[in-house]
């Protein structure tokens, strides 16, 4: 028997500490709707019987098996396992965990990664343990993020080798990886989860035992673009972006817009590009869009149009397409979204309160993000050693672009990030500036700058912002502040680290006190009054 006397007292009890712990308003609501079913769950199972660990544990496993079954939605189903998870934490434990792994029954010892493996088992290249841990290894020399390697260490792993295990076996076969792989597909085609980690996990298992290397999807369709039809011009596209310091990843997606688009417009070939026409270039990129999401057309297009950038460039034989594309559908209708104001950023940072380690820290972040206009992914990444104290300055290379910047470190904001570094600031073995301040010690998710936006929004809110919430709220904020002060759109760009000035367009739709300058007044205009001649004689 636990020290919780109803099941309504523990789930109500989870949600208390996840309100200590400053979960968000919608994780909250969350756990709220989630509390019922649990309810109704256990009422339904268990009656009006003493609350167990076990009982617990049966109605966490029927959550699995009803959501296996497609029988709740993806979001419903996290929802329901995270409230599940902590409960079960709390009655054990006595605390929830916020690194708490997907599986409470992993967390006590089951998962065979989580404890240390002999030597001759992780050298064994047909163990099918030693092939995730190589796997793993081959991840961090990669340079995968901490949360994605949790994931698979903690997730899809575990239940790979659980399922070679079922299958009486812990040495690598096609068969037993081919099963896994199937049962996978099918719970997915069921509504089930991870299907995203659990499949990459099998083909990179397969990679690393037969080449020694992980699974390279987009890499694969790359090399098979490359050898195919429009292989030159592929072969040539990728040299251009590679020499100019793109991702890999951005440049697989562009490779696969651009075969799209090139077998659209020439099915016959290759020889036909020597005489494409406006109207071919149109009708291709009709056909592709035929049907799509409009965030696939998005990309598309800006995939098409770095294309004939290349093509202007490398292939002046070639027609020069780029102005026969048309107008990117993404541009918005109606009024710009609106960013954060001077006052608006101030009355959110001083609502932080900087007597507490949390206080102190979201307070430096809102003040680097409103001095820097820096994006959230990058706020993450900052290290320790991208800031330069003495000239007053942050080294980043964005994660969005890959370009490298320096920009200015506001007096305040340097003020606060030095006194939450030294008074608040918990040691997580990485360099990174911004870790958590509950639960294990790890660096911030960029989703946790959204969260930590939303927290002190009211106050926005309160001070007259009608636009839409996020840590983009700040940056476009900041650029429309540097138009309206007189700044062109080339010196904007550079503070806010765009490669093209043309970039920085959006910020002067929001400088208002910059357009009406460009506004023609009303002068010159009759104004129609009664017996006023209109010079046709009426």
């Amino acid at each position: 028997m636990l020290e919780y006397e109803s099941i309504d007292e523990l789930s109500r009890a989870a949600i208390n500490a996840n309100l200590e712990a400053n979960a968000p308003p919608c994780r909250l609501k969350g756990l709220e709707r989630a509390s019922r079913w649990v309810a109704k769950a256990y009422e339904e199972s268990h009656g009006a019987s003493g609350l167990t660990l076990q009982s617990l544990e049966d109605v966490y496993d029927s959550l699995f098996r009803l959501f296996d079954a497609g029988g709740i939605a993806r979001s419903t189903f996290h929802e329901r396992r995270r409230l599940m998870a902590d409960m079960i934490d709390l009655a054990e434990y006595g605390s929830i965990d916020r690194s708490a792994d997907l599986s409470p029954s992993w967390r006590k010892g089951d998962n065979p990664l989580s404890r240390p493996v002999p030597p001759d088992v992780r050298d064994d290249p047909d163990s099918i343990i030693g092939l995730s841990l190589a796997v793993l290894d081959e991840m961090g020399l990669r340079g995968y993020s901490a949360n994605t390697m949790r994931c698979y260490r903690m997730c899809a792993f575990p239940r790979l080798i659980a399922h070679f295990k079922g299958l009486g076996t812990d040495r690598y076969s096609d068969e037993a990886l081919e099963s896994f792989i199937g049962k996978v597909e099918g719970g997915f085609c069921a509504g089930a989860a991870y299907y995203d980690i659990l499949r990459p996990a099998a083909l990179h298992v397969r990679s690393m035992h037969y080449g020694g290397e992980l699974y390279m999807r987009g890499s694969t369709f790359v090399e098979k673009a490359e050898s195919g039809p429009f292989g030159t011009v592929v072969a040539g596209f990728v040299e251009w972006r590679e020499s100019a310091g793109v991702k890999r990843r951005t440049i697989e997606n562009d490779v696969r817009a651009i075969v799209a688009f090139l077998e659209a417009l020439c099915p016959a070939g290759p020889e036909g590009l020597g005489s494409i026409t406006r109207e071919a270039v149109r009708s291709a990129l009709a056909s592709m869009a035929d049907g799509r999401p409009p965030r696939y057309v998005c990309r598309t297009l800006s995939s098409v149009r770095t294309s004939a950038s290349f093509v202007e460039e490398r292939h002046p034989d070639l027609p020069a397409f780029g102005s026969w594309i048309g107008r990117n559908p993404r541009v918005v209708r109606g009024r710009p979204i609106e960013g954060y104001t001077a006052e608006q950023a101030e009355a959110m940072i001083a609502s932080a309160d900087e007597s507490t380690a949390m206080g102190m820290r979201d307070k430096a972040i809102l003040l680097l993000m409103a001095t820097t206009g820096m994006r959230a992914c990058d706020v993450v990444t900052l290290a320790l050693d991208d800031i330069d104290w003495r000239a007053n300055e942050v080294a980043v290379r964005q994660e969005k672009t890959g370009v490298a910047v320096a920009l200015p470190l506001d007096v305040r904001a340097g003020e606060a990030i030095a006194a939450y570094i030294l008074e608040a600031r918990r040691n997580c073995g990485e360099r990174t500036v911004f870790t958590t301040t509950m639960g294990a010690a790890r660096p911030l998710l960029a989703t946790s700058i959204n969260y930590i936006v939303r927290k002190y929004s009211s106050a926005a809110d309160a001070a007259g912002f009608k636009g839409v919430h996020g840590p983009h709220a700040f940056r476009r904020g900041l650029g429309a502040a540097i138009v309206n002060s007189g700044s062109s759109l080339a010196e904007a760009a550079d503070v806010l680290g765009h490669s093209r000035a043309e970039s920085a367009m959006p910020y002067a739709a929001m400088a208002t006190e910059r357009l009406r300058g460009c506004s023609v007044g009303l002068g010159g205009i009759p104004d129609g009054g009664k017996g006023a001649d209109d010079g046709c004689g009426r």
